[in-house]
Order: C-alpha cells, then structure tokens, then sequence
C-alpha cells in the first residue's frame, strides 16, 4: 500500500489517499493554490493563447485529466464506458514550455439506427510540456457495442510522460455482458479508484439488470440499452461517479437514453425501435491545471 498527497478537484486542499496507487511520493505540503486554469469545451487549444498559460511563479503543478465518455450503442445495444482520470504532480521548474497545448477529449457519439455501436471517447491530454515527449494523458471511455452486445468497458489509466509518474489505478471496468437470457446480469464493472465505470450491456428481455458501472473519480458507465428497465427502475441507470460524471440511463418506452454527465460520463444505450432506438452521447472530458 502506498499513501501519498493528492489535491481534489472538490476541495482545493491536501487530502491523503491509501491504497495501491501510482508512484508519486513525498509531495511537500503546499501553503495554496495560486494559479487555476480548467479547460471544459472539447476541442484542442494550441500551445499559444488560447493554450495554458505558465504564470510567473510557482512551486509544483498538478495536472488533472478526464477522458470523454464513450458514447451508447443503438437498438438494445451496451451503453458507453466512463473516461478515465488521470493526474500528475510535479517542479514548477520541469514546464520549460511557457504555453502549453490542452485537449478536452470530447464525447462519443452514438451508434446509427440498426444497432451499431456507439464510438469511443476522446483523450484530453495536456502537452508537450517541456521534452517533446512530455505529456499528461486521460483516456477516453469506449463505446457500447451493437445489438444485445456487451457495454463499452471504462477507460483505464492514461499514458505517463517518461519522466513523471501519474497518480491512479490502472484499469476501467470491463463493459457488462450483453442479455443471453431473461436472468443474464448485465451489469457494468467498477471502475478502479481512477478508471472509467463499465457500460452495462444490452439486452432483449425486460428482467436483466442494465445499470453501467460506477467509479470514484472516472466517469461512470452507460446503462445497456433494451426492452424494459431491467429489475426495475434502478435496472436502467448509469453507473455514478464521487467527483466525475455519471453515465447516462438507457431507453424506456417513449423515454430516450440520455446522455453521460459532464465530465467524462458515458452515454446509455437506446432501445429496441421506433424514435428512443438511438442511445445517448457521451459527456465531454476535462483538463484542469493546479499551480501551488
């Protein structure tokens, strides 16, 4: 086990989390933030001025990333997995880039009428930073798969810079398994503590458990489209998120799936036919940058 010191996106304070984590260690205690930049639209915003700006000062940076959610498939088909979070703390002194590239991955879209799936959510990455190679990475969420398919699975930790480590767990959940039958549990996994919840999967029968799977600070998964809400109402939700977004409920009756919550939250899957056959987006991703 390993404990190390993080800053939260909730409370702008130190907060020490347990458990098998990345390998940054020995974090100093910082007096505040001094600087906050968060970048919330999707899109790329070049290392110039509409890019991170290096302020004058500072001691440490922090860097947050959340992948775009993925989005829900169409026609019965396994709603979106969740985008990962990702962070990273490190010198002031190591950004030698006095602007510095952000991409906000954006949401994936869902599949077409006629049951295919829904596509993967974008990366938001910040960098290069200083070597070319230097860059933060959170992984979007995959898509829900075609018709009674299994949900798309949450996305895992991002890609490290060579040099700096990222703090969080590796994996996403996996997509839960699409309905083989009327007692097929097609739940979506947990994300770990960082990684993407799992979409649930989809389904013909009206008694399969739906829900997408739910992470602490990932995105949680689309619900998996189908016939029914599956075991009832809360059969049909999207998994949660403590500090992310939740990912979206799927089709029933005359109600459409809706689309993951910002950030990082994915899309439900859609139902069997008619005008809710189209599952729900998924949520854009985020790029917040923290210097203490």
């Amino acid at each position: 086990m390993a404990s190390e010191t993080i800053f939260t996106n909730a409370t702008l304070s130190n907060a020490t989390y347990v458990g098998t984590v990345g390998t940054i260690t020995d974090v100093p205690p910082v007096a505040g933030v001094s600087n906050v930049q968060t970048f919330s639209t999707a899109g790329t915003f070049p290392a110039g001025p509409t890019g991170w700006q290096k302020p004058p000062t500072g001691t440490w940076v922090q860097v947050e990333c959340i992948g775009g959610g993925g989005g829900g498939g169409s026609q019965n088909a396994g709603g979106g997995g969740g985008g990962s979070f990702v962070y990273a703390v490190f010198p002031f002194a190591s950004v030698t880039n006095p602007q510095v590239r952000v991409i906000v991955g954006a949401g994936g879209a869902t599949g077409n009428p006629g049951g295919t799936p829904g596509l993967l959510g974008g990366n938001s990455q910040f960098g290069p930073y200083g070597p070319p190679t230097a860059s933060i990475i959170g992984q979007g969420g995959q898509g829900g798969i075609a018709i009674q398919g299994p949900g798309g699975g949450g996305a895992g930790m991002g890609t490290p810079s060579p040099s700096v480590p990222l703090g969080g767990d590796q994996g996403g959940g996996n997509g839960g398994p699409g309905g083989s039958s009327p007692t097929q549990v097609c739940i979506g996994g947990a994300g770990t503590i960082f990684g993407g919840g799992g979409g649930g999967g989809g389904s013909n029968f009206t008694t399969n458990p739906k829900q997408g799977g739910p992470s602490v600070y990932g995105g949680g998964g689309g619900a998996g489209g189908g016939n029914g809400p599956g075991g009832g109402a809360p059969g049909r939700f999207g998994g949660t998120s403590v500090f992310a977004g939740a990912g979206g409920s799927n089709a029933f009756g005359p109600v459409a799936a809706t689309a993951g919550t910002f950030p990082g939250g994915g899309g439900g899957g859609g139902g069997p036919t008619g005008p809710t056959i189209l599952g729900g987006v998924g949520a854009r991703g985020l790029v917040r940058v923290y210097v203490f």
